[in-house]
């Protein structure tokens, strides 16, 4: 009796303990709520969104609603004193809020994130600066989901650089064409970029198939232009940089070696242009090497390299 007792306690102990064990592991778990905050303990914390995740959450964005002039004009007044601000940007946040937009901001890479605040998400995009970078370089991908990879490509190539700004569309393009809307918020964002220094440039990520091309551009990996049919000195600098990167005939600058994709009627760059700026590059990509810079961060690097100025 007294051996069956002692195999009772001992049993029941480890039971106690175990549950309790158990107990303490779970409490110690953060667990993302849907408030966007965590508990530890019973304890709520903030997480900390990643730069992926708000890229992602982004694609909810279903519904297109053309904006008003006076939308985007305050938009973009309000994005002017949010960058003048620098690291006091908080001041504006209430002032985003009132237009219906959100503002995260990931501390560990110093990046400021504006992204459309649910129930209000109408295919106005989604904007990120670097606060205290001093690139001359920004990026958009006007058609992520239809230009396969670009949305992803221009968003490692900020996370792993100092590129200062780069813009994303947040509906499809058979929705709204926003590289030729000029209407949109992104040509607020081209306008506020351009005027951060006289030597900014905004490089404009696209995807075209080689299918149904014919000629130089069958063989071509990147079609590269200003949007104008006169080449200036900025787009053939980033031509020379990319052609001893792939090769003499894999890159192309329009309309000298090719006569298609030269993006000649692009929004964003008749924006940036109207300032009396003149960084704007219209970067087409083939699908394979498309595939390769979302595959290897060193061809990242050398590309970005080769596009800079």
């Amino acid at each position: 009796m007294t051996f069956r007792i002692l195999i009772w306690l001992a049993v029941t102990t480890a039971i106690f303990f175990g549950n309790a064990a158990t107990g303490i592991a779970q409490d110690s778990v953060a667990v993302e709520t849907t408030s966007g905050k965590s508990t530890t303990g019973g304890i709520q914390k903030t997480t900390q969104p990643s730069l992926k995740q708000l890229l992602e959450n982004s694609r909810q964005s279903t519904n297109y609603v053309p904006a008003s002039v006076d939308d985007v004009a305050a938009f973009e007044t309000l994005l002017q004193r949010t960058l003048k601000a620098g690291n006091d940007w908080q001041q504006t946040k209430d002032d985003w809020t009132n237009l219906h937009w959100n503002v995260d901001f990931i501390a560990k890479d110093g990046i400021l994130v504006i992204t459309e605040a649910a129930g209000h998400r109408s295919g106005r995009g989604m904007f990120a600066f670097r606060i205290n970078s001093d690139s001359k370089m920004a990026l958009q991908a006007p058609h992520r989901f239809y230009d396969s990879l670009t949305g992803i490509i221009a968003r490692k190539i900020f996370h792993e650089s100092n590129i200062r700004a780069v813009a994303w569309n947040t509906v499809h393009r058979k929705k709204v064409d926003i590289a030729h809307d000029r209407g949109h918020y992104i040509n607020a964002f081209s306008r506020v970029v351009v005027a951060m220094g006289k030597d900014m440039t905004v490089a404009q990520l696209h995807g075209f198939s080689t299918a149904n091309k014919t000629g130089a551009a069958k063989t071509a990996e990147v079609i590269i232009s200003d949007s104008t049919k006169h080449p200036g000195r900025r787009v053939r600098q980033a031509t020379l940089g990319l052609k001893e990167l792939r090769g003499r005939k894999q890159v192309l600058l329009y309309p000298l070696e090719v006569g298609t994709l030269g993006g000649t009627t692009n929004s964003q760059a008749a924006s940036i242009y109207a300032t009396g700026a003149s960084g704007f590059l219209h970067i087409e990509m083939n699908a394979d090497f498309r595939k390769q810079l979302t595959r290897s961060a060193s061809l990242r690097s050398a590309f970005t390299e080769a596009i800079s100025d």
